[in-house]
C-alpha cells in the first residue's frame, strides 16, 4: 500500500472516523484501532464485512461497492452487535499493486439514529393520535424558532392557515393570562433541563373570546451535541369531549395520587385495591390486606358497635353509607375516619364496593375539646348566673330597703300598695297608718344624731315585730313610718294602734348611759281602692297632724262609712 494512503487513514482515525480496508470479496484486510471501542469483544481480524453488517443492509453495501464509480450519498448501515450500533459509510477504491481494494470510512451515528427514530416515532404517534383522536400536534424548532401546527391545532384555536401563521410568542398569547406564565415556564424548563411535560391542563382564549380547556403534553428531541433541538407536543381539546380515555386516565391518576384514602372491595367486602393515601392513613400495604375484610383489621376496642352494625346493615342491603368511625392504625394508634362507601352495580348485579375515607382526627378532637370547653363554660355561666341572680336579688332588696332601719323605702310603696289592693276580697279594705316619733328633733339635739339613729332602728324593729309583715312597713320620711294593714274593722284597728303606741312607749332605749323616752303619734285611714294612694296618704297625714295637735302619744282614725265592714 502507498505511504499517502497510510497517512490518510491515520489522520482519519485521529479525527474520530472508523476505517476498514476490504478486498473484492469484502474480506477485511486492515482496520483502525478505534473499532475496538465501538464493537467491544468483537475481533475484526480474518473476518468478512458481511459478518459485521445486519442482513437487511448487506445488499446495500454490495451495491455501493459495485457502483463505486458513481456519485453516491453516504450509506447508513446497521451492524450486528448485542447492542444497537449504526454507522454512516463512504467508500473509495485503492490501488494496491493491481489488486482491487476498498477503503470504507465510517462515522458512528448510533445516538443520532436512535434519536431520529424516537423523534420519528413520536411524530408518527402524534400524527396517528391527531387523525384518530382529534388531538393536535405541534413542533417547535429551538434553533430556527419555527413553529409548526397540525390542522387540529388550528381547529382548536379557531384560526386557519390562511389568516394565521404561528410563532412561539403569538401561540402563547392565546393562553389565559394565568396559564401563559405556566406554559412559558414549561418551555424554558424543557430547553434547559431536556425534559418535557405531561397532561398539563391549560386554558386558551379563541379570537371569539371563547374559553377552552386543553390538555398539553410534550417531549424533547436531543441532537448529537446533547442539546434540545426540538420540542414536539400535542394538545387535546377537552372542553366538550366525551367521557373517554383521557378522563379515565385522569381519574385513575387521581385515585392513586390523591391524599384521600380510597379502596375497592368485591361483593364479599374483601379488598381488591387501595391507593397510597389509604396505605399511609392505615399503615397497611395492599399486599398485607388484599383479599381480606377490612373491618376486623381496622376496628378496635373503642370502635362504636352501633356504627359497625349500621355499616354492616347498609352494605348487606347494597346501599351507600356515610359515617364517622374510630379506626386503628397498624401501629395501634386510634384515628377518626370519615368514611363513604358506595356500591357499584353492573347489569343490575353488585360488582364492587368503592370506599373513600378522610382522616378527620384533628377535627373530631378539636370538636371534643370545644364541647368539653363549652360544657365547662356553660357550667361556669350557670354558676355565675345563679350567683348574679342572688346578688341581683340582694341588690334589689338593698335598693328597696332603708339601710338604717331595714324597713322598705318609699320606692316600693306603690308596688306593695297595689299588691295589698289585689289581695282584697269583696267588701274588704286596707288601712294606711302614718307614724311619727314624738319630739325626734329634740332627741337629736339632746342626745346626738347617733342616739337618734338608735331610736329609729329600735322603733322600726318593734313596729316590724308587731305587724308581722315586714314588707308592709316603710320608712316614709326622717322620723316617719307608714304601715299598710289589711281587713281591719274600726275596733280592730283601734286595738292595733293602741298596741303599737303602748309598745313603743315601753321601750327602754339607752344611749351613752342615758335612758331615752320615746312615744309616737299615729294617723290612720281606710282605703278600698276608690281613692288614689296620694289622696289616702294625705288623709292619714292630716289625722297624724291632728294627733300631734291633740298632745302627741295618741292616734286619730278616719271613721268607716256605714257600709264598710270587717270580715
Amino acid at each position: 500500500m502507498h505511504l499517502n494512503y497510510l497517512t490518510e487513514t491515520c489522520l482519519l482515525e485521529k479525527l474520530g472516523f472508523l476505517t476498514l480496508v476490504i478486498d473484492e470479496q469484502q474480506n477485511i484486510i486492515s482496520f483502525s484501532s478505534n473499532w475496538h471501542s465501538l464493537l467491544v469483544n468483537n475481533n475484526l481480524s480474518k473476518r468478512n464485512v458481511r459478518d459485521l453488517v445486519d442482513k437487511a443492509y448487506i445488499d446495500k453495501l454490495t451495491a455501493l461497492i459495485t457502483n463505486i464509480n458513481k456519485a453516491q450519498a453516504p450509506l447508513l448501515l446497521k451492524l450486528t452487535h448485542k447492542e444497537e450500533v449504526w454507522v454512516e459509510c463512504r467508500i473509495q477504491q485503492l490501488d494496491d499493486n493491481g489488486k482491487k481494494t476498498f477503503l470504507l470510512v465510517c462515522n458512528d451515528v448510533t445516538h443520532k439514529q436512535i434519536r431520529s427514530r424516537k423523534r420519528s416515532n413520536i411524530i408518527k404517534l402524534f400524527k396517528q393520535a391527531s387523525a384518530e383522536l382529534s388531538i393536535g400536534y405541534w413542533q417547535y424548532n429551538v434553533l430556527s424558532g419555527n413553529l409548526f401546527w397540525s390542522d387540529e391545532v388550528y381547529k382548536i384555536h379557531h384560526v386557519t392557515k390562511d389568516d394565521y401563521r404561528p410563532t412561539l410568542q403569538t401561540a402563547i398569547d392565546f393562553y389565559h393570562h394565568e396559564d401563559a406564565t405556566v406554559i412559558k415556564e414549561q418551555i424554558i424548563k424543557a430547553i434547559s433541563l431536556s425534559k418535557g411535560w405531561q397532561q398539563l391542563q391549560l386554558r386558551i382564549l379563541t379570537p371569539e373570546n371563547e374559553l377552552k380547556t386543553i390538555v398539553s403534553s410534550a417531549e424533547v428531541s436531543i441532537n448529537e451535541y446533547g442539546e434540545v433541538s426540538e420540542i414536539i407536543g400535542f394538545v387535546h381539546d377537552v372542553s366538550k369531549q366525551e367521557k373517554s380515555r383521557l378522563e379515565l386516565d385522569f381519574m385513575a391518576t387521581a385515585m392513586i395520587e390523591t391524599s384521600v384514602g380510597m379502596a375497592i372491595a368485591d361483593p364479599k367486602r374483601t379488598i381488591l385495591w387501595v391507593n397510597h393515601a389509604f396505605e399511609k392513613m392505615t399503615g397497611y400495604a395492599l399486599d398485607e390486606i388484599k383479599h381480606k375484610a377490612l373491618g376486623p383489621i381496622l376496628q378496635g376496642p373503642e370502635t362504636c358497635s352501633n356504627t359497625i352494625n349500621s355499616l354492616r346493615d347498609h352494605l348487606n342491603a347494597g346501599k351507600s353509607v356515610k359515617t364517622r368511625i374510630l379506626n386503628y392504625h397498624a401501629n395501634g394508634t386510634p384515628y377518626w375516619n370519615e368514611l363513604t362507601i358506595s356500591p357499584i352495580y353492573r347489569d343490575d348485579q353488585l360488582a364492587y364496593f368503592f370506599a373513600v375515607q378522610n382522616d378527620v382526627t384533628a377535627e373530631v378532637l378539636a370538636n371534643q375539646k370545644l364541647a368539653k370547653l363549652n360544657n365547662s363554660l356553660e357550667k361556669e355561666v350557670a354558676e355565675r348566673t345563679i350567683e348574679l341572680t342572688r346578688l341581683n336579688k340582694h341588690l334589689a332588696l338593698a335598693a328597696s330597703r332603708d339601710p338604717l332601719t331595714g324597713c322598705m323605702n318609699r320606692r316600693n310603696l306603690k308596688e306593695e300598695y297595689i299588691n295589698a289592693l289585689a289581695e282584697l276580697k269583696h267588701k274588704q279594705n286596707i288601712c294606711l297608718i302614718l307614724i311619727d316619733i314624738d319630739f325626734f328633733k329634740k332627741i337629736n339635739d339632746q342626745f346626738g344624731h347617733l342616739a337618734g339613729d338608735k331610736v329609729l332602728e329600735t322603733v322600726a324593729s318593734q313596729l316590724s315585730k308587731t305587724i308581722s309583715l315586714p314588707n308592709r312597713l316603710f320608712r316614709f320620711g326622717g322620723e316617719e313610718f307608714l304601715i299598710i294593714v289589711s281587713n281591719k274593722c274600726y275596733s280592730q284597728l283601734c286595738d292595733l294602734l293602741t298596741k303599737l303606741k303602748y309598745q313603743i312607749s315601753q321601750l327602754k332605749i339607752e344611749y351613752d348611759g342615758k335612758l331615752i323616752p320615746v312615744t309616737i303619734s299615729l294617723g290612720a285611714t281606710y282605703h278600698d281602692g276608690r281613692k288614689s294612694l296620694d289622696t289616702t296618704i294625705k288623709i292619714a297625714d292630716k289625722n297624724l297632724y291632728q294627733a300631734k295637735e291633740n298632745g302627741r302619744n295618741q292616734f286619730v282614725i278616719s271613721q268607716l262609712k256605714e257600709n264598710d265592714v270587717c270580715s
